[in-house]
């Protein structure tokens, strides 16, 4: 079948999006709209960063000496997003100056000491073996080495819990988070022992901080459903899976698809399109924020969904894009961009992130992805 290439300039009559008043930047964005020249809605959106809306996205495109094609993606309904490996255990921001820091693995730690090593050698063997006291004199030789490594304190950890020490268990994992928040797995192992000390409020909030620091990790997914499960809570199972394809058709050309069963895509997969390839509009947006350029990136072309469907004749169905409007509302955007759009893609952005916006994504986890 001959695909449907649509030009920018046939196109305003297909896109409601796009009469918008001008974007004002900070504070709040009054956003009024017309709807097929009948339709006035308004709304307001609390941002802090200068964003573009649909209709000066849209003049971008129709200026830009680049030729932008709309067309129709053919694909089905619902589609799994392929999410990248989980992190390897023993990452952490390692201080090279002050403000400044480095992501860092103990192993690089472990590859210097030759002693360090030794002990961790030890102490692993031991405990595949079950010499449970004599892994633990191994650890604690190794931490004496390396006194602020958080890895090696959950491990200790390990070892108490294999012994039913839930007490000093709790107390090493504690440790460990102290040294190192983003250790995930002492988190997780946490959430653990308060689960089987019936502490479950605990339990679910060191599960799902687990979850933030790993986002992908799926032994550790399942651990999260046990406790929800436990709580007699469950986790909702989406995905924010954009139904959009933005490549480039040869040169100074690109493409731009969108499931046109799914017209509210058409805004995200225009954003898109100039993020990647409008020369110098990347630059232009982040080169005076402090903000991450993912986050600014996400933040503006799911405003811009929004947008549309706050002017929209009909809700979507999308669970992911209702939970947006809804963290929207609520003042919890970026925790659902952080959440739901950036981590499955890039597990590592967890450490461009402060320990206070860490817990605030949690309550977002705890309050939108849990029934």
């Amino acid at each position: 079948m001959e695909e449907d290439v649509i030009n920018l300039s046939k196109l305003s009559s297909l896109y409601i999006f796009l009469a918008l008043t001008q974007i004002i930047s900070c504070q709040v964005i009054r956003i009024r709209a017309i709807l097929v020249g009948l339709l006035w809605l308004s709304t307001s959106i609390a941002l802090c960063q200068t964003y573009h809306q649909p209709a000066e996205i849209f003049k971008i495109l129709s200026d830009s000496k680049l030729s932008y094609e709309i067309g129709a993606l053919e694909i089905p309904d619902i589609k799994t997003t392929e999410y990248p490996a989980q992190l390897e255990h023993g990452l952490y921001l390692k201080k090279i100056s002050d403000g400044k820091f480095l992501l860092s693995t103990y192993g690089e730690e472990y590859r210097a000491s030759k002693v360090l090593a030794e002990y961790l050698a030890v102490a692993e063997s031991a405990f595949t073996e079950r010499k449970v006291s004599q892994a633990r004199e191994a650890y604690l030789k190794a931490l004496a080495l390396s006194p602020s490594n958080s890895q090696i304190m959950t491990f200790v950890g390990q070892t108490y819990e294999r012994d039913r020490n839930d007490s000093l268990a709790s107390i090493w994992y504690t440790k460990a988070i102290e040294a190192n928040y983003f250790d995930y797995m002492a988190h997780w192992f946490l959430a653990d022992v308060y689960e089987q000390a019936g502490l479950i409020q605990k339990a679910l909030a060191e599960i799902v901080t687990a979850k933030i620091l790993n986002r992908t990790n799926p032994r550790l997914q399942e651990s999260l459903q046990r406790i929800y499960k436990t709580a007699k809570l469950s986790y909702g199972e989406w995905e924010f899976t954009p139904l959009y394809e933005v490549k480039s058709a040869g040169t100074n050309k690109v493409s731009v698809k969108y499931d046109q069963k799914h017209p509210e895509w058409l805004a995200y997969a225009m954003c898109k399109a100039i993020w990647q390839f409008e020369p110098g509009y990347r630059e232009s947006m982040v080169s005076n924020s402090k903000e991450h350029p993912a986050m600014i990136e996400e933040k503006e072309c799911v405003v811009n969904i929004l947008i549309g469907l706050e002017n929209g004749k009909e809700d979507t169905k999308d669970v992911a894009l209702q939970t947006a409007k809804k963290a929207l509302d609520e003042k919890m955007l970026a925790e659902y961009l952080a959440y739901e759009v950036i981590l499955p893609k890039n597990p590592k952005f967890v450490f461009n992130l402060t320990r206070e916006f860490i817990d605030t994504i949690r309550e977002y986890v705890l309050d939108h992805r849990s029934k």
